[in-house]
């Protein structure tokens, strides 16, 4: 049994747009238009633009959390290497009133 390439296989060419034109919707009208007549005719596009609608980010911009403050004070003594007593105020607070450092038991929770 002999396998042949078909020239419509099902992959993507050098024609294909990238997968952030497919799934991009801020391109200028022309290029936009020009994807689509693309898609129209690829079945591999066709298949990566449903797969990726699926997939689309918010549009909405996306803030971190804040990191708290004692954890910020912990992050900076330890880049710094003051772990000293008594220099890491709330952090060490903190520290000492957690399980952290305690032994984990054999279903890794802490005792």
């Amino acid at each position: 049994m002999r396998v042949v390439a078909s020239a419509n296989a099902f992959t993507k060419t050098l024609t294909c747009p990238s997968s952030e034109d497919i799934s991009s919707r801020r391109l200028p009208r022309g290029k936009s238009d020009q994807i689509a007549r693309h898609i129209a005719g690829c079945d591999f596009c066709a298949a990566e633009q449903s797969f990726l609608s699926a997939y689309i980010q918010p549009s909405e911009e996306y803030k971190p959390a804040e990191m708290p403050a004692h954890l910020r004070h912990l992050a900076e003594a330890l880049l710094i290497g003051k772990l000293g007593k008594g220099k890491l105020g709330k952090a060490e607070r903190f520290l000492q009133g957690s399980d952290i450092g305690a032994p984990l038991t054999r279903t890794g929770f802490r005792v």
